[in-house]
C-alpha cells in the first residue's frame, strides 16, 4: 500500500494533476522533507542517484528491530546477513530492475560490525509480546570488496529508512535512519 500510495504522490507531484481522495479534490504543489533532509516520497531510482560507494554503512535503529533467522527462531543482534540481506530481499521485490550486484548479497555475512551502541525493549501487541533492540550499528566492508559491491552496499543503506529491517515492520518495529558516525 506504502509502494503504491507513494508511486501516486510522487507522480502528482511531478505532474501537478488533480486527484479525488475522500471526497476532496487536492494537487500536491511541494514536497515536504523530514528532518534529516530526505523525501519521504521516493522512487527506485532515487536510491541509486544518492548512493556513494563507501566501506562504512552505519545506521540508528529508532524503533525495536527483531530479526528472523531461519524460520520462526528470532535474533535480536544486527548480525549483516540479516540486516542487509532482507533489505536486498525487499527491495528485489520492490524494484527488480536496480543495479543491485548478486554476488554481493551472497557476500553480505563479509561485512564487520565495526562499532555498536545497543540496548533491548520488550513491545506488548494485541495477542504476543515482542523484544527488539535499538540503538546504533556501523559495519565495515572488508578490503576486498570494490567499487560495484560497494555501490550496491550503499543501495541498500540509502533504502534502509524506506523498508526498514528486521521482522514486523508493518507493527512498526525495524524503523531506521542513516547514521552518520563522528570519528
Amino acid at each position: 500500500l506504502y509502494e503504491a500510495l507513494s508511486a501516486l504522490l510522487y507522480r502528482e507531484w511531478r505532474t501537478s494533476k488533480r486527484r479525488k481522495l475522500v471526497g476532496e479534490t487536492y494537487a500536491l504543489s511541494d514536497c515536504q522533507m523530514d528532518g534529516g533532509g530526505r523525501s519521504i516520497l521516493w522512487r527506485p531510482d532515487d536510491l541509486v542517484e544518492s548512493a556513494l560507494p563507501d566501506r562504512k554503512a552505519a545506521i540508528r535503529l529508532v524503533s525495536p528491530t527483531a530479526f528472523k533467522s531461519g524460520g520462526k527462531q528470532v535474533s535480536l543482534f544486527p548480525e549483516p546477513g540479516l540486516v542487509w540481506g532482507g533489505i536486498a530481499r525487499r527491495l528485489e521485490k520492490l524494484a527488480p530492475g536496480l543495479p543491485v550486484d548478486p554476488d554481493t548479497v551472497g557476500r553480505l555475512n563479509e561485512l564487520r560490525v565495526s562499532r555498536y551502541h545497543l540496548g533491548t525493549r520488550q513491545l506488548e501487541f494485541p495477542g504476543f509480546v515482542m523484544k527488539g533492540v535499538q540503538g546504533r550499528i556501523a559495519y565495515d566492508a572488508p578490503p576486498s570488496w570494490r567499487k560495484p559491491a560497494l555501490r550496491t552496499l550503499a543501495i541498500l543503506l540509502q533504502a534502509a529508512p524506506f523498508l526498514g529491517v528486521g521482522t514486523k515492520t508493518a507493527h512498526g518495529m525495524g524503523q531506521c535512519r542513516l547514521w552518520k558516525e563522528s570519528p
